[in-house]
Parts: structure tokens; C-alpha cells; sequence
């Protein structure tokens, strides 16, 4: 599995794409992070929220152009 350090690396690389490469690579990585780290949760609690993970899904999932 991935670090979070990784997935942020790979972040940084997708951030440099074009669209619409850009937006289709951040979606796999949420799919990664979803299928890894199980951040995708229905009513997240506060605390669920402050996870570093969660937080990093978060940002990719704002980078998205939809």
C-alpha cells in the first residue's frame, strides 16, 4: 500500500497534467485512497474529518474539474 507521502508525490505529479488527463488521474487516486484507506464515509464524525487522510482525499477530490 501506498504512504500518504506517496499519494501526496503522486498528487503533485497529476497536478502538473491537462485536462482532461488531470481530472481522470485524481479520480483513480481517490478510487486507490477509497479502496486503501477507506476515507469515503458517509457522516463523517469531526474527528473522522481531521484524519490526515482524510484531509488528503479531501484536497484531491477539490482539485477535480467537474
Amino acid at each position: 500500500m501506498k504512504s500518504l507521502m506517496e499519494i501526496e508525490e503522486n498528487l503533485n505529479d497529476i497536478a502538473k497534467l491537462d485536462e482532461p488527463i488531470r481530472t481522470s488521474e485524481l479520480v483513480l487516486l481517490m478510487n486507490y485512497m477509497e479502496a486503501h484507506y477507506r476515507v469515503f464515509i458517509i457522516n463523517p464524525t469531526k474527528e473522522e474529518m481531521e484524519k490526515p487522510e482524510v484531509k488528503l482525499y479531501r484536497r484531491i477530490s477539490d482539485m477535480r474539474n467537474i
